[in-house]
């Protein structure tokens, strides 16, 4: 009989238990990777928020979203929006060199979009984004990066944290391509790492919580850097993961053990192709959905193509 080598280390992964069903409401914060397994969540028939407020890279700008909304649900009840945080006001918004208006807690894409009573429709959105957030059992964390970028002119540059609030009140979610004088980079360590994420498990409390860390490289930072960066990442949400016992996705050592090629990388050899999105999600969904509902993921996949007038082969 032929032995035959295995070609790649494969990665074991948790089951979810109870696994997540097409009933619940998922809410998902972070990385591109996010807005990914949101989207093929999505199209499978499940009732998905993906980044409400944009893509988010670091564990502070979760934070400060993650707050922004959980502090909207107290406003549903009144259903209005008033001039206190956490809506936006006027003093949040700048314009952009382009000549579209942008906060620094939203993408550039919500000034194209909302560029006509901008401040109004982005507070409508965080209302109705706050109900489906109190309604949701189920949030999916993805960190990226451990480098934040703070406002030049912050007051909290360089401190220890002793208030997670005020620690990350001025990094930004997004520099817009602003110029860089205008921001601080600064890198933020495994223990201010496991502060952070400690403080939204906090609020996200009766939740049921799913960290992962993102494939996605941050070339930019560094080859080094990044790898430093990720692995601040994985320690502190191990840390917070074994005293609460939460859930961890391995869609990073996924990436990087059973998808270690090129060739399951897009052009820019940083993000993943569609076809290595895919695979990860089909690992997630072995894992994390059960196979009760496969024929219900099936059937509403195939309704999607079928919306975007394309014949599945």
């Amino acid at each position: 009989m032929v032995k035959y080598t295995k070609l790649f280390t494969e990665v074991k992964i948790e089951p979810l238990v109870p696994p997540i069903t097409p009933k619940e409401k998922i809410v998902l914060f972070g990385s591109c990777f996010a807005n990914e397994i949101g989207e093929q969540l999505k199209i499978h028939g499940f009732n998905t928020l993906i980044n409400p407020f944009g893509t988010l890279y670091n564990a502070c700008s979760i934070y400060n979203s993650v707050k922004r909304i959980s502090e909207g649900t107290k406003y549903l009840i009144e259903n209005r929006i008033k001039e206190e945080y956490p809506f936006f006001s006027k003093n949040d918004v700048i314009s952009h060199p382009d000549g579209y208006p942008i906060t620094f807690s939203h993408h550039s894409s919500y000034g194209k979009i909302y560029k006509d009573d901008f401040i109004n429709k982005i507070n409508k959105k965080l209302l109705s984004d706050a109900e489906f957030f109190e309604q949701s059992s189920i949030v999916i964390i993805t960190l990226g990066s451990s480098f934040v970028y703070r406002k030049t002119d912050s007051q909290n540059r360089n401190h220890d944290i002793i208030n997670v609030e005020d620690f990350c009140t001025d990094i930004v979610s997004n520099c817009h391509k602003l110029p860089a004088k205008q921001f601080i980079r600064e890198f933020v360590d495994v223990e201010k790492c496991t502060k952070i994420i400690e403080e939204i498990v906090k609020i996200l409390s009766g939740k049921r919580i799913i960290f992962t860390v993102s494939p996605i490289r941050h070339l930019g930072d560094g080859a080094h850097e990044n790898n430093i960066s990720k692995s601040t990442l994985l320690i502190a949400t191990q840390k917070i993961i074994q005293e609460k016992g939460l859930n961890y996705f391995p869609a990073y050592e996924i990436m990087m053990d059973e998808l270690r090629d090129y060739r399951w990388y897009s052009e820019d050899l940083v993000h993943p192709t569609p076809m290595a999105v895919k695979y990860i999600f089909e690992k997630f969904k072995e894992s994390y959905i059960s196979e009760e509902y496969y024929s219900f993921m099936e059937k509403a996949f195939k309704e999607y193509k079928v919306s975007l007038h394309i014949t599945q082969k």
